[in-house]
């Protein structure tokens, strides 16, 4: 199966991502997102910042007080497939969906 929407990936026992015809990760989908830690950091707003997952909980609390500081609104978030594909291959999955029909 080749879902479009990640929700339907979220209910497979197994996800096989992708990359440019290489496999880049084949785990559940949970251990997935685990690879990025608890939560992720989303700038809110028109702001281009992509979200950020950190190595520690200490490294995560300094990028959120660096956003307070600079003004910038953010919510935390847990890791979503999208997120894992991106930290694995650089790119969006959401990349040319506006060329999509």
């Amino acid at each position: 199966m080749s879902p479009h929407h990640m929700d339907e990936a979220e209910r497979a026992d197994r996800v096989v991502m992708l990359a440019h015809g290489r496999v880049v990760a084949d785990d559940a989908p949970a251990r997935l997102r685990a690879r990025l830690g608890p939560a992720m950091l989303r700038a809110d707003g028109p702001h281009e910042a992509a979200p950020f997952a950190a190595s520690s909980p200490e490294a995560l609390a300094d990028a959120a007080q660096r956003l307070v500081r600079s003004g910038v609104p953010f919510s935390f978030a847990p890791p979503t497939l999208a997120d894992v594909y991106e930290s694995l291959t650089g790119a969006s999955l959401n990349a040319g969906a506006k060329d999509a029909p």
